[in-house]
């Protein structure tokens, strides 16, 4: 069973689904971690978690992200096997946001010293918000499409609707909330039915 460029379809799906989990997995130890560190409120308390500041923390949530992209692949794919033109070129849009925002994200987190409250984020004043623009622009795209997708099978409007939600929630970083773990989690456990559906019952389907 060969995808797209010669890409096992069942083996993506899984791959997506094993890396949604994953990112899902991250950011709940992300989120948890900086509730202690940070605090619930906009006010940094500034403790050190197991030897980490929540500013340590947010420098993992650029990987997590990251991690979605396979899935979006797969959902990339679902759309040109049904030529939804408009809903392609806005999965690839969201794809190249979630990068951006990872990359932004790195560039925002990775400077700060590790363990240490000696420069903290308000410390560094306001700055061009690349990263939660990216992460929302990403989740209203991923809006359209659920819009545009709303008649496909297997649920996949409320897939595109979740993982919207996810990334509009997710692009607020200071401190992370929870939220978007469960998205995570909910994609990747939809891709997982996804795959085990196609082995079942189209064993020799060469399109998601």
């Amino acid at each position: 069973m060969e995808g797209v460029n010669g890409v096992p379809v069942h083996r993506l799906l899984l791959a997506g689904s094993v890396c949604s989990l994953t990112a899902g997995v991250v950011w709940a130890a992300v989120a948890v971690h900086q509730l202690e560190a940070h605090g619930s409120s906009s006010v940094n308390e500034m403790r050190l978690v197991l030897g980490l500041t929540w500013m340590d923390t947010s420098k993992v949530l650029p990987f997590a992200l990251l991690l979605l992209l396979p899935g979006l692949e797969c959902l990339v794919r679902r759309s040109s096997e049904t030529d939804t033109l408009a809903a392609v070129v806005l999965l690839r849009m969201a794809q190249l946001l979630v990068v951006t925002s990872a990359v932004v994200g790195a560039f925002d987190f990775w400077p700060f010293p590790t363990g240490s409250y000696a420069v903290t984020f308000e410390d560094r004043g306001e700055g061009f918000p690349g990263q939660f623009l990216a992460s929302v622009a990403a989740g209203f795209a991923l809006l359209t499409v659920a819009v545009i997708r709303r008649r496909a099978g297997r649920w996949e409007w409320a897939v595109h609707l979740m993982l919207a939600a996810g990334l509009v929630v997710g692009s607020v970083w200071t401190p992370a909330l929870i939220w978007p773990a469960f998205a995570w989690v909910g994609f990747g456990f939809w891709l997982g039915w996804f795959a085990s559906a196609l082995t079942v019952r189209r064993p020799r389907s060469r399109a998601l």
